[in-house]
């Protein structure tokens, strides 16, 4: 069974990218998602990744609530969550 992850953040357009594509990278169930996600991943993101070989030009910034299900559930639902906190998620309640 791979390790799961989510990063959370406020834009998904670059360190949260980033990391996510370099869990993907180390073989782990990996995700990330924003509050208020920008329109694309940043261009200086994709340039370092792919200083370190690892693609991550095909990926796009995702709210927290794509992909919701008909019962309301998010794909990432059983996953280990890895909050890394930009100001407006400080005071985000953890479910």
């Amino acid at each position: 069974m791979s390790k799961k992850v989510l990063f959370l953040c406020t834009g998904n357009s670059a360190r949260r990218q980033m990391a996510e594509g370099l869990a993907r990278e180390m073989g782990w169930d990996a995700y990330s998602a924003g509050t208020e996600p920008k329109s694309s991943v940043h261009p200086f993101a994709i340039a370092v990744m792919k200083e370190k070989g690892i693609d991550i030009s095909h990926q796009q910034p995702k709210t927290i609530d794509l992909g919701l299900d008909r019962q309301g559930k998010p794909p990432y639902e059983r996953k280990f969550f890895l909050g890394t906190v930009s100001d407006p998620l400080r005071d985000a309640p953890v479910t």
